[in-house]
């Protein structure tokens, strides 16, 4: 007990002198602390009028915007430059490494796309939040994946490799969204400092193809823009 006592006095003695870092936009964590400060939001609104601290309202909401923005340009850098590697990408695997390779860069487009709609949004509803005003409907975020006729026909299924099929199918997952909950909350901050506008998007109006970054990503060291 003592030892244990001794390891937790040291833990915290070190957390406090060595400065905590925010989780690096995108991640794992920084969706989680997106989703704590979220929470803490939701917790405050959901108090009666009378007992509602304006002021931490309009804190928390900054904050969730500021997290949303930065994990949506981290999104939008994803499979900006994740389209970049699969269209210089070469499988020579099978014989239908050609269409899953073309398929899915083709996704990654329409998911760059529709993440560049979202980083808009999410900018004006920093710029509204800070402001203590009203957000404007900036983009509706929407997937448009347009495809050549050679991909609308079913994949060559027999020929795919195991590799290949499993990009595919991974590839039928759709973007993961957390914006119903944050629309709840825009809408009940109203003059809080950061009300939400009446059909600000919330859920995608397509759900398409969310693939993995091919095996060898030749720009995952390029700078995030």
């Amino acid at each position: 007990m003592a030892a244990q006592s001794w390891a937790e006095w040291l833990s915290g003695l070190v957390s406090g002198l060595w400065p905590r870092l925010p989780p690096q936009p995108g991640s794992h964590e920084a969706h989680l602390e997106e989703k704590r400060v979220s929470a803490l939001l939701g917790k405050e609104l959901r108090k009666p009028a009378g007992q509602r601290d304006e002021e931490l309202v309009h804190k928390l909401y900054v904050e969730t915007c500021t997290l949303g923005l930065a994990n949506a340009q981290a999104k939008r850098h994803k499979y900006k430059y994740g389209a970049l590697a699969w269209d210089r990408h070469t499988r020579m695997c099978c014989g239908a490494a050609q269409w899953a390779t073309q398929r899915i860069a083709a996704s990654y487009h329409a998911l760059a796309d529709f993440y560049e709609q979202v980083v808009q949004q999410r900018v004006e509803d920093l710029a509204a939040a800070e402001a203590r005003r009203q957000p404007i409907i900036a983009a509706q975020p929407t997937l448009h994946l347009e495809l050549p006729e050679a991909l609308q026909q079913p994949p060559p299924r027999l020929d795919m490799c195991s590799e290949c099929a499993k990009f595919v199918q991974q590839g039928q997952r759709p973007p993961s969204q957390q914006q119903q909950q944050q629309r709840q909350q825009q809408h009940e901050c109203g003059g809080s400092g950061g009300g939400g506008a009446e059909g600000s998007p919330n859920t995608p109006k397509q759900q398409q193809l969310s693939p993995q970054p091919p095996p060898q990503h030749s720009s995952s060291d390029e700078e995030q823009r």
